[in-house]
């Protein structure tokens, strides 16, 4: 039971970080699309917790207000999303992601696949149209207070332009249009919480100096897709002097930039329940993630392609972390000697 709180706990504090540092995304994304983003995660927010109820009623076990995950995941799972997306694709996107994905395994750190992940893999493929194009940023708080008729456009979209991320361009073997300055700064259309590298790194060591990421597994992850990117790149530059080193350098910038990469870096793969607890497990974890991530970005369809690894390589972790030095069984084997000795002091 001890230990059972004290998983309780430790899940409560990541959360809450968690959310916190979602705050400074979603005031971005407010800036740059409107009040609809924020109306999004208040419909997902509620659904999560209603999710949370109706599993807690199927399952005859008290309600636990204080467990954040459904929480967490639908908040992701919305920043994953462009801020023109219908309410019933972010509805349907978090029922699959709190019900199926999360509860139906057991709940609490018991789910095999990323619940976040499996939401979004589940309205792209549903909802391309809806999921993959997205409106560009319309710098909402500024264009409101000079022109009234903007507060009201920000609520909707409806013949608004939407367009692909920049990976589309990636994938036909030419540059996206956007320098790598605004790819930085998330000035362009795209989902509305990934874009903004410069934010998504300040809440990364907001997170990591509170312990809730590790390096390990993002640095492996990350460093491995832009291996891959400069051995393989999609847009081929031929290394004859320094100066197309740069340039195979300038791809993949735009590589690790686009397709929501930094975001998956810090607020998917480092996911307690999913991620191996082991050091070596979480390199391996890291490589197989970033090779996977790249060969969907390359021969697949869908811009976010580390949400789609992420499924993949989850389905094997289990072997290679119980296969691996470390791994739960030189955990427990530990744990009872220390016991042990404990016991036989006087």
């Amino acid at each position: 039971m001890d230990e059972t709180i004290r998983k309780v706990h430790i899940g409560y504090a990541y959360n809450r970080d968690m959310i916190v540092m979602m705050l400074p995304l979603y005031l971005m994304a407010f800036f740059y699309y409107g009040p609809r983003c924020l109306l999004l995660a208040l419909v997902a927010l509620l659904t999560a917790r209603i999710c949370d109820r109706i599993s807690a009623l199927l399952r005859s076990r008290p309600y636990d207000k204080t467990e954040y995950s459904s929480v967490t995941f639908a908040l992701i799972l919305v920043l994953m999303l462009p801020a023109s997306v219908p309410y019933r694709v972010v509805v349907a996107a978090v029922i699959m992601a709190v019900l199926v994905a999360k509860e139906a395994f057991g709940g609490f750190e018991s789910y095999p696949f990323h619940p976040a992940a499996v939401g979004f893999c589940m309205a792209a493929v549903s909802w391309p149209e809806h999921v993959l194009r997205y409106p560009s940023p319309q710098v909402w708080l500024v264009n409101s207070t000079t022109d009234f008729s903007q507060l009201l456009a920000g609520w909707r979209f409806t013949g608004a332009e939407l367009v692909e991320g920049p990976s589309y361009a990636l994938k036909a073997g030419g540059l996206p249009s956007i320098d790598l300055w605004n790819l930085f700064l998330g000035n362009y259309g795209g989902p509305v919480g990934v874009t903004s590298t410069a934010v998504l790194l300040a809440c990364g060591i907001f997170l990591l100096v509170r312990g809730r990421i590790n390096l390990v597994t993002p640095l492996c992850f990350l460093g491995t897709a832009a291996l891959f990117a400069l051995v393989f790149p999609r847009y081929v530059v031929e290394i004859v002097e320094f100066a197309d080193l740069l340039s195979r350098l300038e791809v993949v910038g735009y590589e690790l930039l686009s397709g929501a990469m930094i975001f998956a870096a810090i607020f998917l793969v480092c996911e307690p329940g999913t991620q191996p607890k082991s050091t070596p497990a979480r390199v391996v974890y890291g490589i197989l993630l970033g090779v996977s991530t790249m060969l969907f970005r390359y021969f697949g369809i869908y811009e976010l392609g580390a949400c789609f690894a992420i499924l993949v390589i989850n389905a094997f972790m289990g072997f290679f972390e119980r296969a691996l030095p470390g791994g739960p069984k030189e955990a427990k084997t530990e744990e009872a000697k220390a016991d042990k000795k404990e016991a036989v002091q006087p």
